[in-house]
């Protein structure tokens, strides 16, 4: 299941470098949300990108919104239990 590709509509330069997609490495644990506690919604999306990807904030902040909705999207994915795992909330 990991990583996950994202690949992204409006690529990211970064000097010489053009970042075309991102991987989210693993799923959100109790220390990543708890990382965010005090910050606004975009912030604390996008902290949890970086801790996610390892991308540092300076690329995600020249993420292009529409690309940072999809991104946001797989995180919330992982606050939400899977159809197939029976549990009920």
């Amino acid at each position: 299941m990991f990583p996950i590709k994202i690949k992204l509509q409006y690529p990211i330069q970064n000097g010489s470098e053009t970042i075309e997609s991102i991987e989210i490495s693993r799923r959100l644990k109790v220390k990543d949300l708890m990382s965010t506690d005090n910050l606004e919604p975009t912030a604390h999306n996008a902290k949890l990108i970086g801790n996610l990807t390892g991308l540092p904030p300076n690329i995600i902040e020249e993420m292009d919104a529409s690309d940072y909705k999809d991104v946001a999207k797989v995180l919330d994915s992982f606050l939400s239990p899977s159809p197939e795992s029976g549990k009920e909330v």
